[in-house]
C-alpha cells in the first residue's frame, strides 16, 4: 500500500513505484482523482493539512514533529507570502504552542550547505533575462529542493517577476518555475511550455515538472534554446 504525502501520481515529480496508490494527501490542483482515500485541499503548505490531523484527532505532536511541521509550513508559504490562507495560519498558531524555539532557529540559519554555494554562483552566472522573465540552467546534478530554493532567490530580483530554472538530474533536468505575476499562472506556464516533454504544473505562483533524459539528450547543446523559445512563445514573448 502505498500513500503519497504533498504530491500525486501522475506527475514527472512521482515514481510509479511498484504498489497501488490507495491514498493521497496534497495541497496541489487535483491531478487524479482514482484513491480510495484522497485529502486535496488548495492551502499554502501540506504542512498544515497533516498538523490538523494530530488537532482534530486530539493527539499532541512531539516537540521534533511539532517544529518540524511548522518549519515546513513557513518555508512551503515562504514566510508566509505566497499562497497563504487562513487555514494555514490556524495551524500554525496550534503548532506554536508544542515547538522547540531553539530547534526551529537552528533549522532556519543553517539551512544551506557549503557545496550550495556552487549552485547559487551558476544561477547568478547563467541567468539570462526576457523582459521581466528570467532563465538560469544548472549545468550539473543539483538536489531538487535547492532548484526551488533557486528560483525564489532570483524572484527577489526587483526587475524579474517570472522565473524558470532548470538544474541536471542523473535521469534528466528539474525544472522550477515561479510567479509573482497576476496574469501568468506558474502552473499553467509550465504544463504548457513542457507539454510533451513530461508532465508538470503546479500552483498559479509556484509549479514545476522534470524533464526525462532522452530528451535532453536529443537537444544537446541546444537544450538552453529549446526550454527558453517554449517558455517564450507560451508567453507571447
Amino acid at each position: 500500500m502505498i500513500i503519497l504525502v504533498d504530491c500525486q501520481k501522475g506527475t514527472s515529480n512521482t515514481l510509479d513505484l511498484i504498489g497501488d496508490e490507495l491514498a493521497v494527501i496534497d495541497h496541489h490542483p487535483v491531478v487524479d482523482g482514482s484513491y480510495e482515500y484522497a485529502d486535496l485541499r488548495i492551502t499554502g503548505a501540506c504542512a498544515s493539512i497533516i498538523s490538523s490531523y494530530y488537532q482534530e484527532l486530539g493527539i499532541r505532536p512531539s516537540k521534533k514533529v511539532a517544529t518540524a511541521l511548522l518549519y515546513g509550513l513557513k518555508m512551503d508559504t515562504f514566510q508566509f507570502s505566497r499562497g497563504v490562507t487562513p487555514f494555514d495560519i490556524r495551524m500554525f498558531s496550534y503548532l506554536f504552542n508544542f515547538t522547540d524555539p531553539a530547534l526551529l532557529k537552528g533549522l532556519e540559519t543553517n539551512n544551506m550547505e557549503f557545496s550550495d554555494l556552487k549552485a547559487y554562483g551558476a544561477a547568478i552566472e547563467n541567468i539570462h533575462v526576457f523582459g521581466n522573465m528570467a532563465f538560469s540552467h544548472v549545468d550539473f546534478i543539483c538536489p531538487d529542493a535547492l532548484v526551488a530554493i533557486l528560483s525564489d532567490f532570483l524572484l527577489s530580483l526587483e526587475e524579474i517577476d517570472v522565473v524558470c530554472v532548470y538544474a541536471r538530474r542523473r535521469d534528466g533536468m528539474k525544472v522550477s518555475v515561479r510567479s509573482e505575476r497576476p496574469d501568468v499562472h506558474a502552473g499553467s506556464l509550465a504544463r504548457e511550455a513542457l507539454d510533451g516533454w513530461c508532465k508538470a504544473g503546479g500552483h498559479a505562483v509556484m509549479a514545476g515538472g522534470s524533464i526525462p533524459g532522452d530528451i535532453v539528450k536529443e537537444f544537446g547543446d541546444g537544450i538552453d534554446e529549446a526550454i527558453v523559445g517554449r517558455f517564450l512563445k507560451v508567453l507571447n514573448m
